[in-house]
């Protein structure tokens, strides 16, 4: 059996797991899967899990919406993580104890202690090593004077939990082979993980000028997007807040668009990479690992990054806005991770 463990917040994790199922699914369809998340994510999950076969456990959630700033949600969010954190942990050990995982995937959060003197294989999906990896370039004064500093620990957290209590790291990236983790032995940087219907090779269409704006699940900072969209004339893709997934049919829709305005989350970046658009990004603020995300797609050709008071100066650069070539960053990522799991599956056996 194989836990699959999925940070709530937003569709993210979520997205990119059901990739990784997906895949699964395809060469092992007995396969016996556990998923457990909570807030938006299990919503979202719960939605194909009769379709997938998998059994969802939901994790309780107090949720918490704050008009406020960044530090005083980030700070009233981390509260209340904590309060709850007990007795996730607990059911966590009762399904361990109950079911026997050979292996138990996380995808983010600080669920690893219900797992310490387990005998499952732990493996790590994160993007926490490309982001030190990639912060490196930056000092601390830089950090500070942006606001990245507390976004940065929080990623440096992270990625040290996972060194101690997980055998690998797979690092989703957009490009693996530039990633130098000789010093990091569990670290494996992998393609970037997309769900299969953004994978399919199709035609880029020509007459694809018009812009779109795609929203991620979270919610953050969507209110000033949708009112510029209202005004622009914009065509606006959002994932519903209840935790349902995005519009039927997102992926072709999405082909006769072009640029796509979107956040710097990974799973939207990687989507709108695998669909070959040009990507103009609004990374969260203080969100360190989204405006790394955001000029590492910049840095390499695909994107660039802007503000939303330079929004209508950027896509009127329409020169730059052209679909992009067929050489694209690999987005197989997920039949990567199928495959990786499978074999530790065989070796655990």
């Amino acid at each position: 059996m194989i836990f699959i463990l999925v940070a709530g917040f937003g569709f993210g994790n979520a997205s990119r797991q059901l990739a990784i199922i997906k895949e699964l699914r395809s060469r092992s369809p007995d396969l016996p899967i556990s998923v457990i998340s909570w807030g938006q994510g299990a919503v979202f999950l719960k939605n194909e899990s009769r379709s997938l076969h998998f059994k969802l456990f939901t994790l309780p959630h107090w949720k918490l919406n704050l008009q406020s700033s960044y530090a005083i949600s980030m700070f009233f969010t981390t509260l209340v993580y904590l309060l709850q954190y007990p007795v996730h942990i607990f059911l966590l050990l009762l399904w361990r104890l109950k079911y026997c995982p050979q292996i138990v995937v996380f995808d983010s959060d600080y669920h690893f202690p219900a797992f310490i003197f387990s005998h499952a294989r732990r493996i790590s999906i994160n993007q926490s090593p490309r982001i030190l990896y990639r912060s490196q370039s930056y000092s601390f004064f830089y950090l500070l004077k942006n606001g990245y500093f507390f976004s940065y620990i929080v990623e440096k957290i992270d990625f040290y939990f996972q060194l101690i209590f997980v055998h690998k790291i797979l690092a989703p990236s957009f490009a693996p082979q530039d990633i130098k983790v000789h010093r990091w032995d569990k670290v494996l940087p992998i393609p970037l993980i997309v769900r299969q219907e953004f994978n399919v090779s199709k035609e880029v269409s020509d007459s694809a000028s018009k812009p779109a704006l795609v929203l991620g699940g979270s919610g953050l900072e969507s209110k000033d997007l949708k009112s510029w969209a209202a005004h622009a004339g914009v065509r606006v893709f959002e994932k519903n807040l209840n935790g349902t997934s995005a519009p039927e049919n997102l992926a072709d829709q999405l082909r006769d668009f072009n640029p796509l305005v979107m956040q710097g989350g990974l799973s939207s970046l990687s989507e709108g990479i695998a669909l070959k658009k040009f990507l103009v990004i609004l990374p969260i603020e203080n969100h360190w690992e989204q405006y790394l995300n955001g000029q590492e797609v910049s840095d390499l050709g695909f994107g660039q990054v802007t503000t939303i008071q330079n929004l209508n100066a950027v896509l009127s650069s329409s020169s730059k806005m052209t679909a992009m070539s067929l050489k694209t960053p690999d987005c197989s990522g997920a039949f990567f991770v199928a495959d990786y799991l499978l074999k530790e599956l065989s070796h655990e056996t």
